[in-house]
């Protein structure tokens, strides 16, 4: 009896990672594909990896520039924080703008791998541009330098990510959100 029963889960179990394999994780491009998401997930957790993305549209400024140290008096110290800033009279402020390499693949992989083998569909958010065009993990100023397209991008991104939550608190109860960082190293390294 026992064995017929482990031997009908065992068909069960594969019966149900054939239906898997059948259905691949499928990604939506958000604003001018700065950004990309799988937003049928059927578990509580949430990947993201914010700076895997390389793509470096032409017409958004890089984030090389237009942050601003000013200083108010001797003793104060701040960073303005505009993509049109000459930054006359003023010291640049630093962005980080380089890109995590291999995180986005990463986070795929840990999406479909969880897919493949259990049939769990996470949500899933991959920053397409370039680390250099928008932070996804700044405060909005600092992340977009105020240039228009890169505010819509981060909003987008966060948009999709506030909505997952409360789609997961409604469903679930709880979750878990996973933000995969590297650093900015050659592949291989």
């Amino acid at each position: 009896m026992f064995v017929a029963f482990w031997l009908f889960g065992l068909g069960l179990i594969l019966l149900i990672h054939e239906s898997i394999q059948q259905n691949p994780l499928l990604y939506t491009f958000g604003y001018r594909s700065s950004y990309k998401f799988h937003q049928y997930g059927n578990i509580n957790l949430i990947i993201s990896a914010p700076h895997g993305g390389n793509v470096t549209p032409t017409d958004v400024p890089d984030r090389s520039s237009g942050g601003c140290g000013r200083t108010a008096d001797p003793n104060t110290f701040y960073c303005t924080w505009n993509y049109n800033d000459t930054c006359v009279g003023a010291n640049p402020c630093d962005v980080g703008n380089t890109r995590d390499v291999l995180t986005d693949e990463f986070a795929q992989n840990v999406a479909n791998e969880l897919n493949n083998r259990w049939g769990y569909k996470p949500f899933v958010i991959l920053g397409v541009w370039s680390r250099g065009k928008v932070e996804f993990n700044r405060p909005i100023i600092e992340g977009t330098l105020q240039q228009p397209e890169s505010v819509s991008s981060y909003q987008g991104y966060h948009s999709f990510i506030g909505e997952t939550v409360d789609r997961i608190y409604q469903n679930f109860g709880t979750g878990l959100l996973i933000d995969f960082h590297g650093h900015a190293a050659s592949v291989g390294e």
